[in-house]
């Protein structure tokens, strides 16, 4: 299993606030750098993105990125396309 695979893998008991710095860590951890645009904060699992994406492909990149995280309930989607 790749690095990436467990890091990224179901975790029981994560609380809210461990899940979104999991999301934070991972985004930071991407080479491209927009990410520091974006704020992720997680509650009752579920994990509410706010930003301006410079895009709308950009936007669906960070959706995408959160989305990959099996632990969430669900997205709350409050980015801005700039």
């Amino acid at each position: 299993m790749s690095t990436l695979s467990m890091e990224l893998a179901p975790q029981v008991g994560l609380t809210d606030e461990v899940l979104a710095q999991k999301i934070r860590s991972h985004l930071s951890s991407r080479s491209n750098t927009v990410y520091r645009q974006l704020s992720v904060a997680v509650n009752d699992r579920v994990a509410t993105l706010r930003g301006k994406a410079g895009s709308y492909y950009q936007r669906q990149l960070w959706l995408h990125e959160v989305k990959s995280f099996g632990e969430l309930d669900g997205i709350v989607d409050q980015i801005e396309v700039a």
